[in-house]
């Protein structure tokens, strides 16, 4: 099983990071897929959570939509960028999840 988060206001949140430990722990494949231009502050804190280099996934100007209908064997991203999300959703098989205050509940539904 594989799942993604994106990096900027949403794996930088101390409670993301706490749920992708608790999926790599449950032996999750974890990855990121961010726009984020700062290679050196993404891989410190994936390298923190053990979330191996060639997870990390940076997209620069490609839009996320484009990576994930390339890339179809995710599971969910979550992010907080409602027109990510819904681009997700509406052009990939991919689940969308909005990081809002039912974004656990809504991960965790899609992975049990």
């Amino acid at each position: 099983m594989k799942i993604s988060f994106d990096f900027d206001e949403t794996l930088d949140h101390i409670c993301v990071q706490k749920f992708a430990k608790e999926l790599i722990e449950r032996g999750i494949d974890v990855h990121v897929v961010t726009n984020n231009h700062v290679e050196y502050y993404v891989l410190e804190t994936t390298n923190e959570l053990n979330i191996p280099k060639n997870n990390v996934h940076f997209l620069g100007y490609t839009k996320k939509y484009i990576y994930f209908a390339n890339n179809s064997d995710y599971i969910f991203h979550l992010d907080n960028d409602y027109q990510d999300v819904d681009e997700i959703n509406s052009f990939t098989n991919v689940i969308g999840v909005l990081f809002d205050e039912n974004w656990k509940d809504t991960c965790l539904k899609n992975i049990t």
